[in-house]
């Protein structure tokens, strides 16, 4: 309101991001939508192609919760197209890893292999360890389905590595999660339980609602 105001369009810009992912948040996709879609004609007005590519992150993550993947990948392709323009490499590396996983969302696994390579390249010359982590995690996803089960449980471990170092307790928790599916479909019941015992742990200790799903893994 404040920036309305003043007639600043890039405080409006940002203050509506800001606002759009506070609603998505809380559930409230529909308003969320619509001050992405406000912010994002005034990034395209004011020529602010790094507005423009945060919101067509922001954007994939909303579709994703709203499970319209295809939709989901097409604002991280555009995201990806405007952080290799700007020749910003973080957040390239993020938008590699995110078109990747969607095209697994979508059950084009090759496709999604290829780009998480792809982030992991970027990812390793950068040396951001969050990003490589989250890489390994969305190729594990994609080697899983491939087939490929002793391969998709060396990159969840990969990830989970690096997602400790950073702290991400959460994401470890849900990579413990994957693992645990990928061991279970191996054939590896004691350390499908092991692992869904680990991120139920983590999980309980957050008070966080993915602890039911993972107790009904292990119960069942």
């Amino acid at each position: 309101a404040a920036a309305t105001r003043l007639g600043d369009a890039a405080a409006q810009a940002l203050s509506g991001r800001l606002l759009a992912i506070a609603c998505s948040n809380l559930g409230d996709h529909d308003q969320a939508r619509g001050h992405y879609a406000s912010s994002l004609m005034l990034c395209q007005r004011l020529g602010d192609r790094l507005g423009q590519a945060k919101i067509h992150q922001s954007l994939c993550v909303l579709a994703e919760r709203q499970h319209r993947y295809a939709e989901a990948l097409g604002h991280a392709e555009q995201a990806l197209r405007l952080y290799q323009a700007i020749g910003d490499k973080t957040p390239e590396t993020e938008a590699l890893n995110n078109v990747g996983w969607y095209h697994g969302l979508l059950g084009d696994y090759q496709q999604a292999r290829a780009f998480c390579r792809q982030a992991l390249t970027l990812s390793a010359e950068i040396g951001n360890r969050w990003t490589k982590g989250a890489a390994w995690d969305s190729l594990g996803y994609a080697e899983h389905h491939l087939g490929n089960l002793a391969e998709a449980a060396a990159c969840y471990q990969r990830a989970l590595s690096l997602l400790r170092e950073v702290g991400d307790r959460w994401d470890e928790a849900r990579i413990l999660t994957n693992l645990g599916e990928t061991r279970h479909a191996a054939g590896e019941p004691t350390q499908a339980r092991d692992a869904w015992q680990r991120a139920l742990a983590i999980l309980e200790d957050l008070q966080h609602p993915d602890a039911e799903t993972v107790r009904a893994k292990l119960a069942s």
